[in-house]
């Protein structure tokens, strides 16, 4: 079966780390990849689209997916639901690509407890001050929006000791080249042995 060594590749970071950035960039570079689109009940930012970066929908029509069991995982993310889609992600396993998920914390846990084979990487900012300057420079929140997310992705940070990988986001393209050679090492291993692999720190 073409979908026996795929597995599914969840990136969580907190806001203003550039995950967006780097699943965007690493989906481009590979071919044997698939970024699936995420549901959100929360408003687009600035340049977001639609289908592209996320299904933006009504809370009325989420809470009916969830009826309908639509998703692999759900989970409220500041304020807004935020899901992934089960269909999509059988779909792209099927075609004999993994799956790339941008992800939270609380999705990516919830992902890792499913049958489905995961690699779970968690991305940092070299410090706590950068992200602080990237959230302010994106400026697509209020203050006291930005200083929850600040105090979230604390949260999140701590919790990164369930993860396969941590990497630190200093550099986009050397953080996607440090992210492709983990795929590559992780595809070899897991054709060889079917072994789960051991949490590692890069």
């Amino acid at each position: 079966m073409r979908s026996r060594h795929c597995f599914l590749i969840a990136i969580s970071a907190s806001s203003g780390t550039g995950k967006t950035t780097l699943c965007n960039i690493l989906q481009k570079r590979r071919k044997d990849i698939k970024k699936i689109v995420s549901w959100t009940t929360r408003h687009p930012r600035e340049n977001e689209r639609h289908g592209i970066d996320y299904f933006f929908v009504k809370k009325k029509e989420f809470h009916q997916k969830i009826k309908n069991n639509y998703f692999l995982e759900w989970a409220p993310v500041h304020g807004s639901l935020y899901g992934t889609p089960l269909d999509r992600v059988k779909e792209v396993l099927k075609s004999g690509k993994n799956v790339l998920l941008n992800i939270d914390v609380k999705g990516a846990l919830a992902v890792q407890k499913t049958s489905l084979p995961t690699l779970l990487i968690f991305v940092l900012p070299p410090s706590l001050d950068v992200l602080k300057k990237r959230l302010a420079i994106r400026n697509s929140e209020q203050g006291s929006d930005r200083e929850k997310r600040l105090a979230h992705g604390s949260k999140e940070i701590s919790a990164m000791g369930y993860y396969d990988y941590v990497v630190i986001n200093d550099n986009i393209n050397e953080t996607v080249d440090l992210l492709e050679k983990i795929i590559s090492a992780e595809k070899k291993e897991r054709a060889d042995s079917c072994h789960p692999s051991k949490r590692h720190h890069a």
